[in-house]
């Protein structure tokens, strides 16, 4: 990706797993960056994160975790997968912003209906 070219749509879906909710967000070339569950104990919400090897998705998948858990009330597990090639660090910054955006529209919308 140059610096002129147009940052890719982030996807966010959200699936029922009895009562708890598995968040799946992807971007560009969509794939299993890490994954991060957040469950709750007796000190509140716990966040548990795996990130495969080269790869820089676990933090935001723990900070979208513990959210929605908080949020929701609910255990959750994020899946975050999002690839641009050759992306520039500002490019990193605002795909980011634009995925904790979308993950925020899906929480609000996944409490409504709920």
């Amino acid at each position: 990706m140059n610096k002129n070219e147009i940052l890719p749509n982030i996807s966010v879906e959200s699936h029922f797993v009895g009562k708890d909710v598995i968040f799946i967000v992807t971007g560009g070339l969509a794939h299993i960056g890490a994954v991060a569950t957040a469950y709750f104990d007796e000190q509140g919400v716990t966040v548990s994160c795996k990130q495969l090897p080269h790869h820089k998705e676990g933090e935001l998948a723990t900070q979208m975790a513990e959210k929605a858990a908080s949020k929701l009330q609910v255990n959750v597990t994020v899946i975050v997968g999002i690839h641009i090639d050759n992306a520039t660090y500002k490019q990193i910054v605002q795909l980011v912003d634009i995925a904790q955006r979308e993950f925020d529209k899906e929480i609000i919308i996944f409490a409504e209906k709920n």
